[in-house]
């Protein structure tokens, strides 16, 4: 080491002493003013950071915008297509209106001799009548559609549907 330092004094080379930075003093200049913008820009990065988190929050999780405690309920009621195949039919409703999801008919099975096609029980329908809005047809199958001009009959509500090619 003598030797080392000999030789960088022969060659007018002066030794660098490392010292620890003074407290309160930040990277980046004497004045500490990169220092500062890199303190605020973290703390900009670290705020848009948590207001982004609470964006994800509420459009991620929107059951957490549900009041469970509030006086009103939806109920979806299917009335047919549960267990079988065909007579799809289901009512969607609050406590001021209900909308129809599909109508559709069933077909008889081999043991019903002379039954062209099977219509879903409209009562429950009729009872509700004056809450019902509308139907909506999500396809058209006859599994979804059959019965709509049986109900057409009795009961006439819009009918809302995309449109046939």
């Amino acid at each position: 080491m003598e030797e080392k330092r000999k030789s960088q004094e022969e060659q007018g080379q002066q030794r660098v002493k490392r010292s620890k930075p003074k407290r309160g003093y930040r990277k980046g200049g004497a004045s500490g003013r990169k220092g500062l913008k890199r303190a605020t820009l973290k703390r900009d990065i670290r705020d848009a950071l948590k207001l982004n988190r609470a964006s994800d929050e509420s459009r991620m999780n929107p059951y957490r915008q549900i009041n469970p405690n509030g006086k009103s309920k939806i109920r979806f009621t299917p009335l047919g297509g549960l267990g079988e195949i065909g007579g799809n039919i289901a009512v969607l409703e609050d406590d001021e209106s209900a909308i129809i999801i599909d109508v559709g008919m069933s077909f008889p099975d081999e043991t019903m001799h002379g039954v062209d096609i099977l219509v879903p029980d409209f009562s429950y329908l009729h009872a509700i009548k004056s809450k019902i809005k509308g139907i909506v047809i999500t396809h058209a199958h006859e599994d979804h559609i059959g019965a709509v001009p049986y109900l057409f009959k009795e009961l006439k509500f819009p009918i809302y549907g995309t449109p046939l090619p």
